[in-house]
């Protein structure tokens, strides 16, 4: 198994468990954090490859750019809140 193979099984298997985290508290907090995903891989020029999300918070952007992308996208928090949030 090449090391892309494994990347993507392991990706895969986080699938049920992004599905299962909390959405934002409403449509405009989603439409917002949907639109800076749009925005951010837009400026970045790029749909595929790594993503670090530094200081995630509840870790909202990071999903919305994995969901938006082919992204490899990893969440980081940075303080013990943001990660019980996350």
């Amino acid at each position: 198994m090449s090391r892309y193979a494994f990347t993507a099984a392991a990706v895969m298997a986080l699938v049920p468990l992004l599905a299962s985290c909390p959405s934002p508290a409403n449509a405009a907090e989603d439409a917002a954090v949907a639109s800076l995903a749009e925005t951010i891989l837009a400026e970045a020029g790029r749909t595929k490859g790594f993503c670090a999300d530094l200081g995630c918070g509840s870790g909202e952007l990071a999903l919305a750019i994995a969901g938006k992308s082919e992204m490899f996208v990893h969440a980081l928090a940075t303080d013990e809140t943001s990660l019980s949030a996350a």
